[in-house]
């Protein structure tokens, strides 16, 4: 099981997932092989301070008794926010519990909100990590996981 530091990890240790529990899924283009699937099911952990808004700055807006539209235009704002700092951790070190070899095109769908069923893709070009604007039905599962948040 993966220790849970304040640190944005991608874990793939859990393997009793229910298929709705899932929240990170790792896509490749197939184009010579029939549709595969492999599953690696896991968590992730991505810290507070992605959102670059504080609880108590959250609340406050609460208690303030702002109009739902101000609070969801603050909710986008965050959402972001944490794709822009998940993006960043993504090219800046090593943020899978496991080794995976990653190859051009290949597609990683983040669920962020499971409530809203908010989910960031991201693509693997040149080496890079890229916010992705591709369809994502094209394209096989090659592993899964699940998202986990460090409660500070």
């Amino acid at each position: 099981m993966c220790k849970f530091e304040n640190d944005f990890l991608l874990c793939s240790c859990n393997d009793d997932l229910q298929e709705s529990d899932i929240d990170w899924v790792l896509k490749r283009r197939s184009k010579k092989q029939p549709i595969r699937s492999y599953k690696i099911i896991g968590q992730i952990n991505i810290p507070e301070e992605f959102k670059n808004i504080s609880q108590e700055e959250y609340d406050a807006k609460i208690d303030e008794m702002i109009k739902f539209s101000e609070l969801h235009k603050l909710r986008k704002i965050e959402l972001k926010n944490t794709i822009i700092n998940i993006q960043f951790e993504l090219n800046n070190r090593k943020c899978f519990d496991t080794e995976l070899t990653f190859l051009e095109n290949d597609i990683l769908s983040i669920r962020l909100d499971v409530a809203l069923k908010v989910w960031a893709d991201f693509v693997y070009q040149k080496s890079f990590w890229k916010i992705s604007d591709v369809v994502i039905g094209k394209y096989d599962h090659v592993n899964k996981g699940k998202i986990n948040q460090l409660n500070t």
